[in-house]
């Protein structure tokens, strides 16, 4: 289950690092990067191992993968919002002297 982690981990960082990105790509994203990183750790590695049984649950277990992934790249939109709300704050304030 240490993969799960690592998938929702890279999905976080990919979705603050996307942070001056277009809300529809940033969307995109959010599922993308999860299944990319679930073909990376849990797939590829189990096409290698060579039994059956593995590569059906490495297989099956796309779904909470890229689900979780996408659930913790959405909630990397809670510090994106945060900085463009400061950004904006702070655009329009005067200069300090």
């Amino acid at each position: 289950m240490t993969w799960l982690w690592l998938i929702c981990l890279i999905s976080f960082l990919a979705g603050l690092a996307t942070f001056r990105l277009p809300t529809s790509r940033r969307l995109w994203l959010h599922f993308l990067v999860p299944f990319a990183a679930w073909l990376a750790i849990v797939l590829i590695p189990g096409l290698v191992a060579g039994d059956k049984y593995e590569l059906l649950w490495r297989v099956m277990s796309i779904a909470p993968a890229v689900g979780l992934g996408a659930v913790s790249g959405a909630l990397s939109e809670i510090p994106v919002a945060l900085l463009a709300k400061r950004r904006r704050r702070n655009h329009g304030a005067p200069p300090e002297a």
